[in-house]
């Protein structure tokens, strides 16, 4: 029976694979949201400034365009949430060179597969995902002594990852590094934990999978979705669990657009 639920299931993710276009772009907004304020209690002397002169805002926009390739419009979006042109020459660099050696960026990820991988090809791998990180949210207006350090130590420690796990997981999904974790990250494992009866490595290895479940609401998605399949395919608590953490994602697909109307069931 729990074969056939799965296989229903895969056939409903299939059809609404773009549903996770739609997905990420809500977690963009809601990452777009978060508000940065600067502190002015560091002993580095490269954080936030007072100061809006033109030359500084244009030499940070020079790095962000000509070393991370961002685009006018990127700078623009990412501004308007968190000043990051009227920072300091040199913090921007130093943020993206500290999260850069924080996921050992430097690291070839297929360097253990091909002998052959030489350096420049390794350092452009290590650009590219330094990029890909950087420019999906306002990553550069997060200090790393008190914004990106705590998540990411607390990701590592939490999910049982070495450093390459953490690094994957950061790749996929980098808006983890945006969230808060005292109103975000820890609630909602916490929650998924005792929802689904998870051991440590069963909410690691979920979480792994499909690293946007972090950025649902546990109100507004996951309990209802969850709620909805059990009462639907008469399941109980073990079942549920099961079938989830063969399927994780289902529990992205909405109720309404998705589920109901393929008519999901046993």
């Amino acid at each position: 029976m729990l074969y056939r639920v799965i296989f229903n299931i895969g056939l409903v993710l299939l059809r609404h694979i773009s549903s996770a276009t739609a997905f990420q772009n809500s977690q963009n907004e809601l990452i777009n949201n978060l508000q940065h304020r600067p502190s002015h209690h560091c002993s580095s002397p490269l954080y936030y400034a007072a100061t809006k002169d033109k030359s500084i805002v244009q030499q940070n926009k020079q790095y962000l365009i000509h070393v991370l390739d961002f685009t006018d419009d990127k700078i623009q979006d990412i501004n308007q949430t968190t000043n990051i042109l009227t920072l300091d020459i040199g913090i921007l660099e130093e943020r993206a060179n500290w999260l850069q050696q924080r996921l050992s960026l430097d690291t070839d990820t297929t360097a253990d597969n091909n002998n052959d991988v030489d350096d420049d090809t390794t350092n452009q791998n290590s650009r590219k995902q330094l990029k890909k990180i950087l420019q999906q949210h306002n990553i550069l207006g997060k200090r790393s002594d008190t914004n990106l350090a705590p998540t990411l130590d607390y990701l590592q420690s939490r999910l049982l990852l070495d450093d390459k796990s953490l690094r994957k997981l950061i790749l996929s999904a980098p808006h983890l590094l945006g969230c808060s974790i005292e109103e975000n990250i820890e609630p909602k494992l916490d929650w998924l934990q005792q929802r689904l009866s998870l051991t440590d490595v069963q909410l690691s290895r979920m979480i792994c999978r499909q690293s946007y479940t972090l950025g649902c609401s546990v109100i507004d998605n996951l309990e209802p979705t969850i709620s909805w399949l059990q009462q639907r395919l008469a399941l109980d608590d073990i079942t549920i669990s099961k079938m989830i953490q063969s399927n994780p994602q289902i529990i992205h697909l909405n109720i309404e657009s998705n589920l109901e109307p393929n008519n999901v069931s046993i």
